[in-house]
């Protein structure tokens, strides 16, 4: 599915979505040991564990870009920055 269709409803500015134009997510995790070639990472902070500590596993693993709550501007792959990475996911895995 294209990145963009994914990211209707959620608050990101036009930059983002000229960033991610054209990749295609073969799947979505927020686990970044379960990330396959073509997936989306989402990165969640909880409170035993901080998903942002696996981004560079999951962009290792094959994630197309990582969607986060953190500022980060130094990833090899697209970054997508929002308030609430867990409610994000929840509606990315709707729009899926």
């Amino acid at each position: 599915m294209n990145l963009q269709k994914l990211l209707v409803g959620i608050d990101i500015n036009e930059q983002t979505y000229d960033q991610v134009k054209g990749l295609t997510v073969k799947g979505i995790t927020d686990n970044s040991k379960k990330v396959k070639e073509g997936y989306l990472f989402v990165a969640i902070k909880g409170s035993n564990f901080d998903g942002h500590n696996g981004i560079d596993e999951a962009i290792e693993n094959g994630a197309i870009g990582v969607i986060g709550e953190y500022d980060i501007n130094d990833l090899k792959k697209p970054y997508i920055k929002v308030n609430n990475s867990r409610k994000v996911l929840g509606i990315i895995g709707k729009n899926f």
